[in-house]
């Protein structure tokens, strides 16, 4: 994961908690408020075209818009919608016990959170299809989700075993 903010980097080698959150609890202190959409989500994708079936790199970019610092607790790095031509098939993390600390984040104002993550390919149909990327985050700090435009994606036959 890298976080960007101006000129400088971080490059976080160890949990997501301990690399961009080192402070007092994460619990929202006491009349902290958050924004309804404090951040923006951008996806971008390695490649234009692949299989049904192919994993594909995907870098997700995280920009908290505010003039403050904002904390989440992600309920999965990995979340998104593909729309395709036949159907709509997606991959999100679900939790009943909400997020644990481990996935905690702290943004600095308009400061970038970027990660990769390998998705795979579902079959929605062949020819032209969208991924959205999701963010969501259900703790005591900020709660919702926020979608990435769409990206688009052309789906190949799958390829032979």
């Amino acid at each position: 994961m890298r976080m960007r903010s101006g000129s400088w980097s971080l490059f976080a080698l160890g949990l997501i908690s301990s690399a961009l959150y080192a402070g007092p609890p994460l619990c929202g202190q006491n009349g902290e408020t958050y924004p309804e959409t404090p951040f923006a989500l951008q996806v971008r994708l390695a490649t234009t075209e692949a299989a049904v079936g192919d994993r594909v790199e995907a870098e997700y970019a995280l920009t908290n818009l505010t003039d403050r610092p904002v904390a989440g607790c992600a309920e999965g790095w990995h979340d998104f919608n593909l729309w395709g031509t036949v159907r709509v098939k997606g991959w999100v993390t679900t939790s009943v016990c909400g997020s644990p600390v481990e996935n905690a984040f702290r943004l600095p104002p308009h400061s970038t959170l970027i990660w990769k993550s390998q998705i795979e390919v579902l079959d929605v149909g062949t020819g032209p299809a969208r991924l959205v990327g999701l963010l969501s985050s259900g703790c005591g700090l900020w709660s919702g989700t926020v979608r990435a435009e769409p990206v688009p994606l052309t789906i190949l036959p799958a390829k032979p075993k």
